[in-house]
């Protein structure tokens, strides 16, 4: 490693989302103010080589940020709920690794202009490959919205596909009753 630049800071979810035009979906989903701890990993060479690019790491425990997302996503606002992400600067030179505390893990690749592919691990287990297209979901969950996830991405602007999803809930919100 040449360099590792770092910056902690309070920020808005929307000023992060603001950084990258493809997570603007995410906007209505999240609001508040949480600390931040960003830093970048630069290689040796100085410059990203062809082989090694400089690496992403920005951690929060998002207290101060609500996610309005449906179950299993969703977090109030004062709720302490670890984020790591990683990921290579450029994003589009290698694979995106997401953990929301023991939530969601998300494994993954951004593509330019094309969307993005991955896995979405709910809870614990090993996170599977990423699919060549589309995302598959699996894992379980202690409660499951499908109601919610229905309306969800009837809302969405991502041009990301289902490929699968086989998720296990031990309680199922649908029309608005829990079985």
């Amino acid at each position: 490693v040449a360099a590792i630049a770092t910056l902690d800071g309070r920020f808005t979810a929307a000023t992060l989302i603001d950084r990258y035009s493809d997570l603007a979906w995410l906007k209505p989903w999240v609001a508040g103010a949480s600390n931040w701890k960003l830093a970048i990993r630069i290689p040796t060479e100085g410059v990203p080589s062809r082989d090694e690019p400089s690496q992403l790491l920005l951690t929060s425990d998002l207290v101060g940020t609500a996610i309005t997302m449906p179950e299993p996503m969703k977090k109030a606002e004062q709720a302490n709920l670890q984020m790591e992400l990683r990921a290579p600067l450029p994003i589009e030179r290698g694979e995106i690794n997401l953990r929301l505390g023991e939530i969601m893990r998300l494994r993954g690749r951004v593509r330019k202009d094309l969307p993005l592919t991955g896995t979405i691990q709910l809870g614990e287990g090993t996170i599977a490959d990423p699919p060549a297209q589309g995302l598959s979901v699996r894992g379980d969950a202690a409660l499951l919205d499908s109601t919610g996830w229905v309306g969800f991405s009837a809302k969405g602007e991502s041009s990301s596909t289902l490929h699968d999803i086989d998720v296990q809930a031990a309680r199922l919100i649908f029309i608005d009753r829990t079985f």
